[in-house]
């Protein structure tokens, strides 16, 4: 699974590089686009944990580049697991989604991203 990391990271970085070569009027078209990498999410059972996300580009977006974040441990029960099993894991993703719907004008107001636990 290392070498496929590194693959699909080498191939990722590939792809900024061409936008980034672009020119637009106020910069480059990776300047103008969120690129995001997300290579932990899989089914529930596979999640690596900790997971990193990469985010590149966006600078004209309002992202802000150049930083590394490290987000808060919880633990938590999920339902597909046996109830004396614990899982710590960050912060859901579902709020780095519905922020970058938000940078592309998403009209409704995204309250949640996914299904909702019951």
């Amino acid at each position: 699974m290392i070498r496929y990391g590194e693959i699909a990271a080498a191939k990722v970085l590939e792809l900024a590089a061409a936008l980034k070569a672009v020119p637009t009027e106020k910069g480059s078209l990776l300047d103008e686009t969120i690129l995001l990498w997300a290579p932990g999410w899989a089914a529930p059972g596979q999640l690596a944990s900790p997971y990193h996300v990469v985010l590149l580009g966006g600078k004209l977006l309002g992202v802000k580049v150049g930083r590394e974040l490290q987000i808060p441990q919880i633990t938590t029960f999920q339902p597909w697991m046996n109830a004396n099993e614990r899982v710590t894991t960050g912060i859901p993703h579902n709020g780095l989604l519905r922020r970058v719907g938000k940078i592309f004008g998403v009209e409704r107001p995204l309250h949640s991203f996914g299904i909702r636990q019951a």
